[in-house]
């Protein structure tokens, strides 16, 4: 699975979340997961944990430097949805707001996913041990982050898995 990982520095994890007229970034919470990260104590940001455990294979992660430095939330919103125009439909997309030195805001969306919404008390670590495992990759070594769909991925069904297709289909994100 592909990872399309967007870090972005400069945009505010209010801003992300709650401006409406996003509407590529509205579409993947709609499909997605998202929410406010808890603040830990140290911890690494998700980028540097995942290129720090693919070695930051093209095949497996994707990143755009430029994005993470954009201040206009319009223009972050067109540049994502240029992005999902070139992903396979098995990708994955995280966007993380992170204007400080930690994670704030996330946003998870993947087609094999059900339309979590929003999800409290998340920390850094868990959405990292989230991505990783989510991409097929060994945990961080002495992490204690989990993975925070695991619990609501054993209790989906199937007909949920064909709504999150459906939707997908609809909003032109797969075939």
């Amino acid at each position: 699975m592909k990872i399309l990982l967007i870090e972005l520095n400069r945009i505010a994890p209010d801003v992300l979340l709650e401006d409406e007229s996003l509407t590529t970034i509205r579409s993947l919470m709609e499909v997605g997961c998202f929410g406010r990260l808890a603040v830990e104590g140290s911890s690494i940001k998700p980028s540097t944990a995942i290129r720090n455990q693919v070695g930051g294979d093209p095949i497996l992660i994707e990143t755009d430097p430029e994005l993470s430095g954009v201040e206009d939330p319009q223009r972050l919103d067109e540049e994502v949805g240029k992005h999902l125009e070139n992903l396979s439909e098995d990708a994955l997309v995280a966007i993380v707001a992170a204007p400080g030195d930690q994670p704030e805001a996330f946003i998870l969306a993947a087609p094999h996913l059900p339309p979590f919404g929003a999800i409290e008390g998340v920390k850094p670590a868990d959405l990292t041990a989230t991505l990783l495992e989510l991409a097929g990759l060994p945990p961080l070594p002495g992490s204690e982050g989990r993975n925070i769909l695991v619990d609501r991925l054993s209790a989906e069904s199937d007909e949920d898995d064909e709504l999150v297709r459906e939707r997908l289909r609809g909003l032109g994100y797969i075939g």
